[in-house]
Formats: structure tokens, C-alpha cells, sequence
């Protein structure tokens, strides 16, 4: 019998530490297993490298990190080879007897490069809760989706009208009804965000391309303030067909680069 495990964090091999990002929901982070055995296939490739170890009484596949991050962690192909040891620590997969899920050695591996404060918040009973619940990590994560593209689409208009776009329609209008769309969107990904933080807040605090993201949030919302202070009594008198000031068309530009900026350092974090 074949048992599949996925490994979101470290595995406690001669491998060393490899981060991954999948949801928690599914897997019983209060019954955990140790499999121990020689790796008998081992594919090192994306999205996801993956080994199958023989244990004490059966075949388990553990999914790992994706290979950039295993790479960044010390953990190469060769690591992983076929023919090595490894010692894995995780938990079942809840729903299917056959099935497991390798969730880490993270906190064991991570608690030294990880802020004290981070460490904690991940072992927190808020953070176990959102990871041992079949509903709370998938819904955050796929709310989390839901509230970037509605965003996404009220910072397009808002900006597209900036740079000259709908010049048919007045500024004030266009900008007004977006506005309470995308603080809305914006305040539903910082809810869902930081479920989806709190779960894994030790690799993420120490994850260069997360804290990249959140320096390009912090950037974005600086061009926000900037523009309310500067631009927007001046845009927001502006009737339809009127060209855009030089500090509206400024704003929507940066603006559309930098949030476009955030939304791929968001796809990267899970590969490095």
C-alpha cells in the first residue's frame, strides 16, 4: 500500500529544511506520524519535488518543497536521491485512511532563523486552530483569491481613468464608486492574509520575497497618500473630456506597476 505525504515545511532527513505553501484543512495535526526508510523514487522537479520512502510497514509518497526552495534551504537533488535515508515527521491525511500529509519539522528546523514573536504566533492556538480546520485555511485562502481580483479590478479602473482612460466619464465619479470597491477588497485580503500568515508565520517572516511584498504594499499605499494629498481636489473638479493632470497620470502608473508588482511576489512566496 502506497500512503501520500506532503511536506510544507522541513523534513527531518539529511536533507535539511524545504518550505512548501498548501492548505492545512485537510490533515490531523493532532495524530502525527514518523515514517523512517530508504527513498525508493525521488523526482526533483516543479511544482513540487517528490520521493517515495519505504516505512516499517508500507510504501508513503511524500510531497516536498518546490525544487527553488529546497535548493535555497541546502536540501539538493542529490539529498533526496535515491537510495538515502530519511526520518519524516507529520500529519495524516484526515479524510482518507491510505493517505497522509507530511506537514513539517518546521518548527523544530525554523525556530532560529524565525523572530521569537513569529514562532510563537505560528504556535499559537489560533494558528492550530486555522490549520487543523477542514474549512478555515481554504476559505482564507480562497477568499484570499476572490478579494485580489476584485481589488484588482477597482485598481484597474481607478487607474486606467487616471492615466487618461473613460476620459468620456468624470474623474470624480469613476474614482469615487472604485474607491469603495478596492477598500473593501483591500480589507478583505488583509483578514484572509493574515489567517493564511498566522499558519505558517515563522517561514513567512523570514521569506525575503514575502517581506519584498510587503514593502511594495507599503509603497502602494504611500502612492495612495500621496495622491489624496496632492491630486485628488484637483481631479476630483475635473468634468468628462478634460485632460488628466501630470500628478493624476504619476499616481496611475505607479500605481499599476506596484500592485502588479505585489501580485507576482504573492505567486513567487511558495518558491523560495
Amino acid at each position: 500500500m502506497t500512503k501520500r505525504f506532503a511536506l510544507l515545511a522541513a523534513a527531518a532527513c539529511i536533507a535539511g529544511p524545504a518550505l512548501a505553501h498548501h492548505g492545512w484543512g485537510s490533515y490531523d495535526a493532532a495524530h502525527p506520524v514518523t515514517v523512517a526508510g530508504p527513498i525508493l523514487t525521488s523526482k526533483f522537479e516543479s511544482p513540487h519535488v517528490t520521493i517515495t520512502v519505504r516505512g516499517d510497514d508500507k510504501e508513503w509518497m511524500v510531497t516536498l518543497a518546490p525544487p527553488s526552495r529546497m535548493e535555497n534551504r541546502g536540501a539538493v537533488a542529490a539529498v533526496v536521491a535515491v537510495g538515502k535515508k530519511i526520518a519524516a515527521y507529520g500529519y495524516p491525511y484526515a479524510r482518507r485512511a491510505d493517505h497522509g500529509r507530511q506537514q513539517d519539522l518546521r518548527d523544530a528546523v525554523m525556530e532560529h532563523e524565525a523572530p521569537a514573536i513569529f514562532v510563537a504566533l505560528e504556535q499559537s492556538a489560533f494558528a492550530a486552530a486555522i490549520r487543523q480546520s477542514p474549512l478555515l485555511y481554504p476559505l482564507a485562502n480562497v477568499g484570499h483569491i476572490v478579494a485580489l481580483m476584485i481589488f484588482a479590478g477597482a485598481l484597474a479602473v481607478m487607474d486606467l481613468r487616471l492615466i487618461g482612460a473613460f476620459s468620456a466619464t468624470e474623474p470624480a465619479f469613476v474614482l469615487s464608486r472604485a474607491r469603495r470597491v478596492a477598500v473593501a477588497a483591500f480589507a478583505a485580503l488583509g483578514v484572509s492574509g493574515m489567517m493564511l500568515f498566522v499558519a505558517e508565520a515563522s517561514h513567512l517572516a523570514v521569506n525575503a520575497v514575502f517581506i519584498c511584498k510587503q514593502m511594495l504594499v507599503a509603497a502602494g499605499l504611500a502612492n495612495v497618500l500621496a495622491f489624496e494629498l496632492i491630486a485628488r481636489r484637483t481631479i476630483a473638479t475635473l468634468p468628462a473630456g478634460t485632460a488628466m493632470p501630470a500628478s493624476g497620470r504619476i499616481a496611475g502608473y505607479l500605481s499599476l506597476a506596484v500592485w502588479i508588482a505585489v501580485a507576482v511576489c504573492g505567486r513567487s512566496i511558495a518558491y523560495f
